[in-house]
């Protein structure tokens, strides 16, 4: 009897410390039976490439099978997507990315891989390391003044309560160079370079700013420009009135004065059209510059919106006639 509890003790030691071992080793035997018969496509692999990805970055990546998807696909994968400029979702253990195609948002694809490869490692790390990183991703937050990442993360604690660290995981990393040297080395796990991937981040986003910034010129300008025809116009108007007053005056002078005196009159009055021609002229230029600048502004409007809708998968498609 004594022999029988023995083995039934033993039974359970050995099932017990079985459990133990696929448990502590779940996550490599995960991704060995994800990885077996797993080639990552050419595109995918550029990916993690482009961004520098470590081997254990790259396995991880890879077992989510990552795609890049048309709007559509997007759309039906991704039902939440995140609330940076990155465009792309890790769900149910799966990457999307959406297929941003146009050139001057060259990046955009590289940093929303990292980004989504970091939100995987993010949901492995066990309690006592997240503990570890979050403490680490909090420090380095407060030590980054930058009113955008202000204003994303407060997004996130109000529409995704307990997400904020899981988003700054993914945002410090892909966006920030200066974040403080435990979490750089941290990083160096999952990248061989991470000023790569933070370098695609300040490319793209470099193009919004350059347009905001030449609308805000632009804007300044015509400002100036309609503050200076306002005022040519108000004194023009003043100059014509006079002229008129003028003319009206020399009608009636035309039978009473000498002909010397009347001719010296009129060519007063001639000097004096001719200035107010000449203003007239400046303020139709002033018109005209003021016209070609709307024009630009608008133009880099339209681009701008445009760029943004690159970046909108549920921006509409126009299709031609």
């Amino acid at each position: 009897m004594a022999k029988r509890a023995v083995k039934i003790v033993i039974s359970f030691v050995v099932l017990f410390g079985g459990l133990a071992i696929v448990y502590f080793n779940r996550y490599s035997i995960y991704d060995w039976e994800r990885l077996h018969n797993y080639r990552a496509p050419q595109s995918i692999a550029s990916l993690a490439d482009q961004t520098s990805m470590t081997s254990k970055a790259r396995n991880i990546f890879y077992t989510t099978y990552p795609q890049i998807n048309d709007k559509t696909t997007f759309n039906t994968n991704c039902k939440v997507t995140e609330q940076t400029i990155v465009l792309g979702c890790y769900t149910a253990g799966s990457i999307f990315i959406f297929d941003v195609k146009n050139v001057e948002l060259h990046g955009v694809q590289q940093v929303t891989a990292a980004h989504e490869m970091l939100h995987a490692v993010y949901a492995r790390l066990s309690p006592s390391e997240k503990k570890h990183v979050d403490a680490m991703l909090e420090d380095a937050y407060k030590n980054i003044n930058d009113p955008a990442l202000i204003q994303t993360i407060a997004s996130y604690r109000k529409n995704e309560p307990g997400q904020q660290d899981n988003e700054l995981h993914s945002i410090l990393a892909t966006e920030y160079a200066n974040i403080g040297t435990n979490l750089e080395t941290y990083y160096k796990q999952y990248f061989n370079n991470r000023a790569v991937v933070v370098s695609y981040s300040n490319q793209y986003k470099q193009v919004f700013q350059d347009i905001k910034n030449q609308v805000a010129q632009d804007d300044a300008q015509l400002a100036e420009q309609k503050i200076r025809i306002t005022a040519l116009e108000a004194s023009l108007s003043v100059d014509f009135s006079d002229l008129q007053a003028q003319k009206n005056k020399l009608q009636g002078l035309m039978k009473t004065l000498p002909a010397a005196l009347y001719n010296a009159e009129v060519e007063n009055y001639n000097n004096q059209v001719d200035q107010y021609n000449a203003q007239v002229a400046v303020l139709q230029a002033y018109i005209a510059t003021y016209n070609a600048l709307v024009v630009q502004r608008n133009a880099l409007a339209v681009q701008q919106q445009g760029l943004a809708n690159s970046l909108n998968s549920n921006a509409p498609t126009a299709t031609a006639n």
